[in-house]
């Protein structure tokens, strides 16, 4: 540890002048790394654990279910995590008590309110039309909408205690209680000789989300300080929706890129197709998986260095951050080249077959890598409705091209869909950070 708070000043002594604040958000990313890394081995084994354990039919219908959920719950969150996580720091750092507790209560009643409502269309669709579906489908689908408000809250706790700088505890619901949770209760289900299917395992899915969910309540109470308690809340409502609006179209496309493609595999298809094919999704994120802690140093290092106008600054960090991150993807995808269908085996042998679509995963990311951290160069510096057209763009087309490959290649044509539209957005955000900051996102 010692080790890594002496890099973590070096990198804040030559890029932000040794700041505090400086210091203590690397630090913070340093944390942030590790947790992840948990949180990434341990859905790892709970997809392992669950694919052999169920097989192949039943953990198509989890893994369908679990995105579809997914998806539903992005929407009615809003944008509002991403707006919460902003607005509590914020407040937090002018002291406006009133206004935090304003937006703590806002966003949490309007975000509940329209989970609960989506879960209620959800139920009335499965007990009109559930008998359409294959057998098990319809019972993981209501586990899957009581599982919706669950974790739809727990993102919106997560990002509010976030923004009062919790940042281990915020996720440890999500990353920790979740995925180790499930992973024990089904391994121990399966080790006792019972018999566990797709709405089990979503059943099991929700309670630890309910668990998580009451943890997180407990933390962000005793992360606010007397004052919230003790003041009137204060609201300016327009400002807050207007700045979840935008968030939700920046951060909102990215993760409908990660489980669109899983999603109409099932709908076009059939959901074991749905299953296969989410571990390639699973396993590929592996490969971007340093990107993405990189992100949590690197996004407030962008943010500052553009704010000081220190350009020559800027444009070192972000070569620096692209180079460490096809430093990191390279070799992972040589792994998945030569070891993928070992690795695959070991969540049964079924599951060799997506090697293809997984390589074509890996060859799509590593191809966006080589623009650099381009998104998160235009998100940092007052350039977010570039990103946001860009990113809606590649929304729409990965729509598209899913509706006209999946039913030709199945999830081959999944896999170049999603290839095509994560690499051809950041090309497209390179020229753009190019035109609008004068300085080059590439490793080279």
């Amino acid at each position: 540890m010692s080790r890594l708070k002496l890099l973590m000043d070096e990198i804040s002594e030559r890029f932000l002048s040794g700041e505090d604040q400086s210091r203590k958000l690397l630090v913070n990313g340093a944390r942030d790394l590790v947790l992840k890394g948990l949180g990434l081995i341990g859905f790892l084994v709970m997809n392992a654990v669950l694919a052999r354990g169920l097989g192949v039919e039943a953990f198509g219908h989890y893994a369908f279910v679990l995105s579809v959920v997914l998806l539903l719950s992005m929407t009615a969150r809003q944008g509002m995590d991403s707006g919460i996580l902003r607005f509590v720091s914020v407040y937090s750092a002018q002291q406006k008590w009133g206004f935090l507790k304003g937006v703590l209560v806002w966003m949490t009643i309007r975000v509940g309110v329209v989970a609960l409502v989506v879960s209620f269309i959800g139920f009335a669709v499965l007990l009109v039309a559930g008998s359409l579906a294959a057998p098990g489908l319809r019972e993981t689908g209501f586990w899957g909408l009581i599982f919706l408000p669950l974790v739809t809250l727990s993102q919106i706790n997560q990002y509010a205690l976030r923004g009062r700088l919790w940042i281990v505890r915020a996720q440890i619901p999500d990353l920790v209680i979740r995925p180790y949770g499930v992973t024990l209760v089904v391994s121990l289900l399966l080790w006792t000789g019972v018999s566990v299917d797709g709405g089990d395992a979503m059943a099991i899915t929700a309670i630890s989300a309910a668990v998580g969910l009451v943890l997180g309540w407990v933390w962000l109470r005793n992360s606010l300080p007397g004052e919230v308690f003790s003041v009137a809340a204060e609201h300016e409502p327009k400002a807050w929706r207007q700045v979840s609006t935008q968030l939700l179209l920046v951060s909102g496309a990215g993760f409908v890129l990660t489980q669109m493609d899983i999603v109409m595999l099932g709908l076009l298809t059939t959901t074991d197709q749905s299953g296969l094919y989410s571990i390639a999704s699973r396993l590929s994120a592996i490969s971007i998986f340093a990107i993405i802690a990189l992100g949590s140093i690197g996004a407030p290092m962008i943010a500052s260095l553009y704010a000081r106008e220190d350009t020559e600054a800027l444009s070192r960090l972000v070569k620096l951050m692209a180079r460490i991150s096809l430093a990191t993807l390279v070799p992972m995808g040589l792994l998945f080249a030569v070891f993928g269908p070992v690795i695959l085996s070991f969540f049964g042998d079924q599951f060799v077959v997506v090697y293809i679509p997984l390589l074509v995963l890996v060859g799509g990311q590593t191809l966006a890598a080589c623009f650099g951290p381009a998104a998160m160069l235009l998100t940092m510096t007052s350039a977010e409705d570039t990103a946001a057209r860009v990113l809606l763009f590649s929304v729409v087309a990965n729509l598209m091209l899913n509706g006209l490959l999946i039913p030709q290649f199945g999830m081959l044509g999944a896999s170049i869909a999603t290839a095509l539209t994560t690499a051809i957005p950041a090309g497209v955000m390179f020229f753009a950070v190019r035109q609008r900051l004068g300085i080059s996102s590439t490793a080279f």
